[in-house]
């Protein structure tokens, strides 16, 4: 290989000036690099303080952002939005999603399980029953985006539908609903059906369905409405039997065995209806349902119940002598009861009450309508008040406008009323609060019919409210974090000037 000999010379002449002033500039190097260094470090500190400070501040907390539309484009036409409320807006959507398939999707119920995220129960059929089965679908849905995880289908040629579902403590899905292996003439007349009560069983880890457990009598409709699993570890069913008259049924299985260990009827003359049952602080049973006297008369009808043996200890009514339907019912702290459904005044509209359990006589009721049908279907908890959820305005196929109330429970004053719908009619089903969050999910249905398919899909969405201790908390947090970032980015900055190198 051939050396170029100006290339050598080259680099031997700048090794020579370099080696002859190596000694004198020794001192000087050393110092500059030291500064320079120094500085490099400072100013890549205080640039990434600034980058980092400047990027906390442009993020706005998601309660403060307005309605999400990454999420809503999936809605399309049908975009879930607030249509109208009474006062100044106190919720926000983190996210609003819904979902199905080329079917009819009901969502029915939902329960925070045990990593956080939602189990959904659907259930979903063709419009025309005789083409396809009515079947239940379960789905994992994250918090966080409201994604679908997963879904498993219990498709068993029958018409199945759920009502309930529940969490065991150790991870297992109990979903509670009826079912029927006749399917003949199903559109036309549902009298020829023999439903009986089901209860389901899933593994979410194993993804499969661990045992099946349905019981009725023979030409007898039976129909489960709710599932809660008590302080036991037992498994409670309510619902209704049609015999001769109408009667509540309240069903306790063994948790490990699905085994039934009692099961009971609750009849007399009237017609009654079991609707929800929840297991009490003080370790009773209290079931809401319907009491009709007549085709034009039912009432709110509340029964407790010994978890040990079934007993009813005892029952009361509420509502004039008019249509009066009880859907919901959650205890507060003293044992006191509030009920939401719907109370015929001018129209049906959504009612609230609060009842002493020592007494008939209630403590406050609260009424809110349109001038078209309105119901009550949930209510909890939330912001120091009882959050209700019901369906506005009901005149179409699927529903109306979901609509959201907050009332005083001490009073029984409405303070907010919001509705949310979209072009389409929609339900307002089920509520769950997000307690770390100050939050709720809402669970319901929406309409996607379009001209050449009728159609519903699960809505499901998660709410904050504007004023909340973890918004405060965000705000004073993102400000304090800002005034201090700044601070620190002057006092780096002038600790840091360049210093006047001293000649050698």
């Amino acid at each position: 290989m051939r050396v170029n000999p100006f290339k050598v010379e080259f680099i031997q002449f700048i090794y020579r000036i370099a080696l002859k002033n190596s000694q004198k500039k020794r001192k000087m190097v050393l110092y500059s690099k030291i500064n320079l260094q120094s500085k490099f470090r400072s100013s890549f500190l205080v640039s990434l303080i600034c980058i980092i400070s400047i990027s906390f501040i442009s993020c706005k907390s998601y309660a403060f952002d307005g309605t999400n539309q990454s999420s809503l484009e999936q809605e399309t036409d049908s975009e879930f939005r607030l249509l109208w409320e009474n006062s100044p807006t106190r919720l926000n959507p983190e996210w609003i999603k819904h979902f199905g398939g080329d079917r009819l999707e009901y969502g029915d119920d939902f329960v925070r399980n045990l990593h956080g995220n939602l189990y959904v129960t659907s259930t979903s059929f063709t419009p025309v029953y005789s083409t396809g089965n009515v079947d239940i679908t379960l789905f994992e849905v994250d918090t966080l985006s409201g994604n679908v995880l997963w879904n498993e289908k219990w498709d068993r040629t029958e018409f199945d539908y759920v009502s309930g579902i529940a969490e065991g403590k150790d991870g297992k899905v109990f979903l509670a609903g009826s079912t029927s292996a006749i399917r003949s003439n199903v559109a036309q007349n549902y009298s020829q059906e023999n439903f009986d009560i089901l209860l389901l069983s899933f593994d979410p880890v194993e993804k499969q369905w661990i045992t099946v457990w349905s019981w009725g009598e023979t030409n007898i409709n039976e129909y489960c409405n709710d599932v809660t699993i008590g302080d036991d570890g037992h498994i409670y069913l309510v619902g209704t039997s049609q015999s001769s008259n109408n009667d509540m049924i309240v069903v306790k299985i063994n948790g490990t065995s699905n085994v039934p260990i009692w099961i009971q009827l609750y009849g007399g003359d009237d017609i009654k209806e079991g609707n929800t049952l929840v297991f009490g602080r003080d370790g009773y049973l209290y079931a809401l349902g319907t009491k009709y006297s007549s085709l034009t008369s039912s009432q709110f009808y509340i029964m407790k119940i010994d978890p040990a043996s079934g007993e009813s200890l005892w029952n009361m009514s509420w509502g004039s002598m008019s249509i009066n339907e009880g859907l919901s019912l959650i205890l507060g702290s003293d044992n006191s009861l509030y009920v939401t459904g719907a109370s015929y005044v001018d129209d049906l509209d959504l009612a609230v009450v609060k009842l002493n359990p020592n007494s008939e006589e209630p403590i406050w009721t609260a009424v809110w309508g349109t001038n078209n049908r309105d119901y009550g279907n949930d209510l909890v908890f939330f912001n120091q008040n009882l959050l209700v959820l019901g369906t506005a305005n009901e005149t179409g196929s699927i529903g109306g406008e979901v609509v959201l109330l907050e009332v005083n429970p001490e009073n029984g004053d409405i303070q907010y009323v919001s509705l949310w719908g979209s072009s389409h009619q929609e339900i307002g089903k089920k509520l769950l609060t997000d307690q770390p969050n100050d939050g709720f999910y809402l669970l319901g249905t929406i309409e996607t019919s379009s001209e050449a398919r009728y159609n519903s899909d699960i809505l499901i969405g998660h709410f904050i409210p504007l004023i909340s201790k973890k918004n405060m908390f965000e705000e004073a947090f993102r400000i304090g974090f800002s005034l201090l970032t700044i601070s620190f980015c002057i006092i780096i900055v002038l600790r840091n000037k360049p210093k006047k190198i001293e000649k050698l």
